[in-house]
């Protein structure tokens, strides 16, 4: 069934899932998704891609691509992620803004992990009232559930109701690479299937 290259592997994937009734969604960094010849295919079947952008120049690729998507004519949400302590506080405030101005369906935040882009990375501190700044200016804002795990006295505190914030990773969630073909209930767990 996952036979061939990564890309035509997640349009099946994709459109395996969705024949059996799952909302689909995906997160990609290939600003060039566009150009693969299989993209309308993978389009169809996603309802909803998340692109990650952690620059202002990546920013404006993401928004390239959502461009395109969105001229496919198909019905899937396009989003936007970053992981919100990668950039000092000012520079982040600046990112959002500008993310805001590309009017994505939302924009998602992602908790700092150290573990694969993370190890070498440092994060930056954030202002205890950053989940309030951001609703403030008006956007769709989600989180990860590193970031509700994290923040949630503060999330709390600021009011978010609990039940919103996400329990346990891969209850009805799963983490798919499929360019190493495997499974597992986050992306940065040890626990990994093969598929």
């Amino acid at each position: 069934l996952y036979k061939g290259n990564y890309t035509s592997t997640l349009a099946t994937i994709l459109q395996s899932y969705k024949d059996r009734g799952f909302v689909t969604s995906f997160t990609t960094k290939n600003y060039n998704m566009h150009k693969l010849s299989n993209f309308s295919k993978i389009i169809e079947h996603a309802d909803a891609i998340a692109i990650s952008a952690n620059t202002l120049e990546e920013l404006a690729k993401a928004h390239e691509l959502k461009k395109h998507i969105s001229e496919s004519g198909q019905r899937c949400s396009v989003y936007v992620q970053t992981i919100l302590e990668l950039l000092p506080w000012e520079e982040t405030l600046q990112w959002f803004e500008e993310a805001r101005k590309h009017h994505f369906q939302g924009i998602t935040f992602l908790g700092y992990k150290s573990f694969g882009f993370g190890v070498n990375e440092t994060p930056n501190a954030v202002p205890d009232d950053w989940f309030q700044q951001f609703k403030k200016r008006g956007a769709n804002v989600g989180i990860d559930s590193v970031l509700a795990t994290k923040y949630k006295d503060q999330l709390i505190a600021g009011g978010v109701e609990e039940y919103k914030l996400v329990g346990t990773d891969g209850l009805s969630t799963c983490y798919v690479d499929a360019v190493k073909k495997t499974v597992a209930r986050n992306s940065f767990c040890d626990d990994v299937h093969a598929f």
